[in-house]
């Protein structure tokens, strides 16, 4: 466990996204990265938690990657995000739709009760 936690980690950390000028410490790095992530999750409303980056999907023989993957709290439902810079086109309300069937049909058997996805 030793050399594949050495192996996935890397060396060194850059926490300049975080806005810490100068000297630091523990404390005020947490807080720092608390503070990116809180802000972002409560951009996207009350009730939703983290679950990935870049999600693997198994879909039949094709492994698919989902941008963002979230877990609504109160909704109890997966919410799935996909990131484009370009005009939304309709390939991808198709890419979106495939994912929230996938997920639908992988994530809710994963699940001992019963979940959807938003």
């Amino acid at each position: 466990m030793s050399d594949l936690s050495q192996e996935i980690t890397k060396d060194p950390y850059s926490f300049a996204f975080a806005g810490i000028k100068g000297a630091y410490n523990e404390k005020l790095l947490k807080q720092a990265l608390l503070q990116n992530i809180t802000d972002f999750l409560l951009e996207l409303g009350t009730g939703f938690a983290y679950v990935g980056r870049e999600y693997r999907l198994q879909i039949g023989e094709t492994e698919n990657f989902i941008d963002l993957l979230f877990y609504h709290l109160q909704l109890r439902c997966y919410v799935v995000v996909e990131v484009k810079i370009n005009k939304f086109s309709p390939s991808d309300i198709g890419q979106l739709s495939t994912y929230v069937v996938a997920c639908n049909h992988i994530l809710k058997q994963r699940a001992t009760t019963p979940l959807s996805v938003c």
